[in-house]
């Protein structure tokens, strides 16, 4: 490990306390004297606040592709074969049933589009019986 390494690292950590920090601020709201006016209490109190936002955002986000996922798959078995788009909260969800060629059986084909990530995409594919048979995150095409 040499010294670019640990700059490397050190910057990121950097950029990841600022961003925790912002969220803080979103939370608690920002401190008088801002980020230099403030006292480290204040600016260690956003931090932590920040982190503890950040993670309930990645839990709730989460759960939101999970009920999406759950609402397609019920929702695609009630209407075989024809394509399906509906939103579930926030995040666009097409569905396709169909005999597939390339997997010789009926499969539900779900693509989830979540906008906090821009140009990607879930791509899930489950059998008739509802077993997972391809599962990744793609770019759009």
């Amino acid at each position: 490990m040499g010294f670019g390494d640990w700059l490397k690292r050190d910057i990121e950590k950097s950029r990841d306390m600022k961003h925790y920090y912002e969220v803080g601020c979103e939370v608690l709201g920002a401190p008088a004297g801002g980020w230099w006016g403030s006292t480290l209490r204040e600016r260690t109190d956003r931090i932590e606040a920040g982190k503890k936002e950040v993670e309930r955002r990645r839990r709730l986000g989460a759960q939101a592709t999970e009920s999406a996922l759950r609402s397609a798959y019920r929702e695609a078995q009630a209407q075989r074969g024809r394509d399906v788009q509906f939103k579930s909260n926030g995040i666009t969800v097409k569905v396709k049933n169909g005999y597939s060629r390339q997997y010789d059986q009926f499969t539900t084909d779900i693509i989830l589009i979540d906008p906090g990530r821009p140009g990607e995409h879930l791509h899930y594919i489950l059998d008739e019986n509802g077993n997972e048979i391809y599962a990744r995150w793609t770019q759009n095409h």
